[in-house]
């Protein structure tokens, strides 16, 4: 009876925690090499964080963290498929001097849009911090 408890507990227990592991938030930690918009608002250079909280994300959290507070939630136009070469990226696009945020390429699964620039535009992009 103790055994069959015990197997029971560890079954329940690996769900659990497969469940938990399953849905880990996509946070990238990026530098912005100089001032940007996103999700309509403007930002100064500095470090931040972008964050999915779930796989089927249609917002994204943008947080400075300079001051630890959530600067702006961004609407997710589209989601593409996974890039390998661009994995852990935050691309911005590039209008003279404005920069926007454009993209974000998670270490894993797909990337997500964020905004389309209609314009002629360069890219410019920021690799990841970490996962």
């Amino acid at each position: 009876m103790k055994k069959s408890a015990c197997l029971a507990f560890g079954f329940l227990l690996l769900l659990v925690c497969g469940a938990r592991l399953s849905a880990a938030p996509m946070i990238l930690t990026f530098e912005a090499p100089s001032g940007f918009s996103a999700g309509g608002n403007e930002y100064p250079a500095g470090r931040y964080q972008i964050e999915a909280k779930s796989d089927n994300a249609s917002i994204l959290l943008l947080r400075s963290l300079e001051d630890k507070k959530v600067q702006a939630n961004i609407s997710v136009v589209t989601r593409v498929s996974a890039k390998p070469d661009a994995a852990g990226i935050v691309v911005f696009d590039q209008v003279d001097s404005k920069l926007t945020i454009s993209e974000v390429y998670p270490h894993s699964g797909d990337g997500y849009i964020l905004a389309s620039t209609k314009e002629s535009h360069t890219h410019k992009k920021a690799n990841s911090a970490g996962k």
